[in-house]
Parts: C-alpha cells; structure tokens; sequence
C-alpha cells in the first residue's frame, strides 16, 4: 500500500519536477478506441478478456501514465512506452 501511495505522489508530483504532462491535464480520448486514432489523451480501454486499461494514450496505444487492471484482480499502476510496461511501476 505504501509503494501505491509513493506511486500516486510520484505521479501527480512528476510534472513539477520533469515537466510532462499529468495525465489528469491531457484531455479525454473522444471517440471509441476501435474506430478512432487516440493520440495524446486520456481514456478508458476495457479489453474482451476482461482487462482494464485508464490512462494516457499516444498513436493508439498505451504510453504515458495510466493502470492496467487484469481480469484476475491484479494491478500494474505507472508508465507506459509504446503499449507495454516501461520505467516505474508497481504491480500489486
């Protein structure tokens, strides 16, 4: 739980120090995932498997900040490049 809160500080502090963009400042994906290009939003991705995927999107894919919930319950909150888990990150 601690790793979680140190993640959500780091999250919403980061722009501070590293100048990027929260992804609560990008603004919401419009359209639906599977019929329009998200680039440099924010939105909700619910997969057919039953993984959930809320965060930032760029040419479509995951990459930025966001958490990926998996059908089974589990969780990876933090950065992501080019649709896949990169930098920091904790899975719980």
């Amino acid at each position: 739980m601690l790793k979680l809160a140190i993640l959500a500080l780091f999250v919403f502090f980061k722009p501070l120090f590293l100048g990027s963009t929260p992804s609560l400042g990008a603004p919401l994906c419009q359209g639906s995932y599977h019929n329009t290009n998200w680039d440099r939003c924010t939105g909700t991705l619910k997969l057919k498997n039953g993984d959930i995927y809320v965060g930032e999107f760029k040419t479509s894919r995951r990459h930025g900040t966001g958490t990926y919930t998996f059908a089974s319950g589990s969780k990876y909150a933090g950065e992501f490049k080019e649709g896949r888990r990169s930098g920091q990150g904790v899975l719980t």
